[in-house]
């Protein structure tokens, strides 16, 4: 997948935003693999682990790549992010399993086989160690 000029304006507005990234709301998984936080109009999911096989990387990313994922309010599909970053962090409340997460358009549900999140538009993704499907 290449990386639209948006998502790069984006992970600079992620890299100046991460020290206050709790004042916007964040969660993490039970099982401490997923943590997400959300940037006015930006949801942002981590993976620290994956199992399966990470697409290609890009050409043009230099940095992490294949287990950070970004969508806006307003897109259309979710895309993995180049990244040089995380938004892991030890005061992420937990999202149980079972419960839900809404803030800023999106709805993230929690459960024993992973993280699904979606915006409005039904962009978003199901996400696991061992899988990650994008919408």
């Amino acid at each position: 997948m290449v990386l639209r000029p948006v998502f790069v304006a984006a992970l600079t507005a992620l890299g100046v935003a991460a020290a206050g990234a709790q004042e916007d709301g964040g969660f993490a998984a039970p099982s401490g693999n997923i943590a997400c936080d959300y940037f006015e109009g930006f949801l942002r999911c981590d993976l620290m682990e994956i199992s399966n096989r990470v697409p290609p990387r890009p050409d043009d990313c230099d940095l992490d790549w294949g287990k950070a994922f970004g969508m806006a309010a307003d897109d259309r599909s979710a895309y993995r992010l180049c990244h040089g970053d995380t938004v892991f962090g030890s005061s992420t409340p937990v999202l149980d399993y079972g419960s839900s997460w809404s803030r800023g358009g999106f709805t993230c549900i929690s459960t024993e086989r992973g993280l699904t999140c979606r915006n409005a538009h039904g962009a978003g993704w199901d996400l696991s160690r061992g899988n990650q499907v994008l919408y």
